[in-house]
């Protein structure tokens, strides 16, 4: 800007500064005749922070909430006079509350709630028997009996063929993300890949990478030496070669493990969660974490206190030939090389949103 300002031509500035001459032209205009401390050089994305239609946060989180507490409550009304009446509904009821107890406090997994199920299915049975083989214990209220009746046809059309529907829905509607996740398995076969390390610089499901030695046995192919990834690739970020053996990430979005905005719901946020909720977030500026033969450095912090900007450094040459580079290209949702920048130059590696 201040060669601009001195009247040096913008191509002579161009091939100094070894930039495009659209570059250098975007960045003359944008600064126009504002002071340089007050023109902002981070280049942003003109696409909206939030869709216009998009849902607060909040509000979101009221509706799940309105969702998942209004059967509760209704299920409560239906079973609370069976509950007085019969003790081994108050059993099954007990076991399932019991058992939901350890289930809150690992992953939120379909398979920790076996034993909640235990509990729900036998006070679902009992109601069932009640209402089927007692009739005379239903209270005279036209309302309860109605409501009571309906919660048997809903319940039985729920885990009879409704649980049939629902699995084959589930198995069809899946078949895209299996293939998805496919292929964020496959990251190639190269020749002599047993001697290599692949380095991944921004996979999607990071999760997903830890099945790659299963799928590479399975298929009898050659497994790498080593496999990592650098940082999940659910947002853009800029990649800094610093020196010989240290590559320097900068988040696009408030830190590296942020998820762009694809508006209420978008299959990408499960995946940001898959990257996140194995391990606790708690980072310390200038925090350094030893990894093998690699080493990152925390440089940023955000407001959340998550890496918004990390080094990493490897005990050899980026440009040794034991290291192979990938990066996942989201347009042809697929890995393809990645060219490790020079010293001193940077590139940038797009996410899902561009």
């Amino acid at each position: 800007m201040l060669l601009a300002r001195r009247g040096v031509a913008l191509r002579e500035i161009a091939r100094q500064s070894r930039l495009p001459l659209s570059n250098v032209q975007y960045w003359v205009q944008r600064a126009a005749r504002q002071r340089l401390d007050r023109v902002e050089f981070t280049d942003r994305s003109r696409r909206p922070l939030r869709s216009p239609n998009a849902l607060l946060p909040k509000m979101v989180e009221r509706i799940l909430a309105l969702l998942c507490g209004a059967p509760v409550v209704a299920a409560l009304a239906v079973f609370s006079p069976w509950l007085r009446r019969e003790k081994t509904a108050v059993f099954w009821l007990t076991v399932m509350l019991l058992a939901a107890i350890p289930a809150a406090t690992v992953a939120p997994l379909g398979k920790n709630l076996g034993f909640v199920a235990v509990g729900a299915y036998g006070l679902i049975a009992s109601f069932l028997a009640g209402v089927f083989n007692q009739p005379d214990w239903l209270p005279s209220s036209l309302t309860y009996r109605t409501l009571a009746w309906a919660a048997c046809a809903l319940l039985l059309l729920a885990h009879g063929p409704g649980a049939v529907a629902g699995r084959l829905l589930v198995t069809v509607g899946l078949r895209p993300s299996w293939e998805n996740v496919d292929r964020a398995l496959d990251i190639g076969n190269p020749p002599g890949l047993e001697n290599k390390d692949v380095v991944i610089i921004n996979s999607p499901s990071v999760l997903a990478l830890a099945y790659v030695p299963f799928a590479k046995a399975y298929s009898h192919q050659p497994l790498p030496r080593t496999l990592r990834t650098l940082a999940p690739g659910c947002t853009s970020f800029e990649v800094k070669r610093s020196d010989e053996r240290t590559l320097v990430i900068q988040s696009k979005a408030p830190n590296i493990f942020a998820c762009d905005d694809f508006g209420p719901v978008h299959t990408f946020y499960a995946v940001r969660f898959s990257n996140v909720f194995l391990g606790e977030l708690q980072f310390k500026r200038g925090e350094r974490l030893e990894r093998g033969n690699l080493e990152v450095e925390i440089l940023e912090l955000d407001a959340a206190e998550l890496p918004c900007r990390i080094a990493l450094r490897f005990n050899a040459s980026l440009d040794a030939p034991t290291f192979h580079w990938l990066q996942f290209n989201f347009q042809t949702r697929s890995y393809q090389p990645f060219l490790v920048p020079a010293v001193g130059q940077r590139v940038t590696v797009l996410g899902p949103v561009r």
